[in-house]
């Protein structure tokens, strides 16, 4: 699929965020097996080079706009603070992107969660699961 994709020209892969959004990638899809929509899932798989330095998370914010400044907490499977990253951010498409180094992260899978930062309090906006492999 991702062969097919690549050969139009017409598709975008910065742009793109989701099947609503790119008719074009529904119609590529369709064009090559029918297709079986399910429930998203903020379920994220990392597979990282052993010579990765840093790795990119970029996460939709929520989208009433509450909430200009977030802090990234990351737990381990079992609920160790692994990092935490403050003072972030939306970027220009609404998003907080936050980089961060690979060498603190060993394969497994880890808990991310996104909070809104206000002046008197701080609010879980979004929960992820992020599973890193490395090879």
């Amino acid at each position: 699929m991702t062969q097919t994709l690549a050969r139009d020209s017409r598709w975008d892969w910065i742009h793109w965020s989701g099947l609503n959004q790119s008719p074009l990638f529904a119609e590529t899809i369709a064009a090559a097996d029918p297709i079986e929509l399910l429930p998203p899932t903020m379920d994220y798989v990392l597979d990282l080079p052993a010579r990765t330095g840093n790795f990119v998370l970029w996460l939709e914010a929520e989208p009433e706009g509450r909430f200009h400044n977030f802090r990234l907490q990351i737990y381990t499977a079992d609920k160790k603070l692994a990092q935490t990253v403050a003072g972030l951010r939306r970027n220009a498409y609404g998003a907080v992107a936050v980089s961060l180094p690979a060498a603190a992260f060993q394969t497994g899978k880890y808990l991310v969660g996104l909070y809104g930062v206000g002046a008197h309090e701080s609010e879980l906006v979004g929960e992820y699961t992020l599973q890193i492999r490395k090879h």
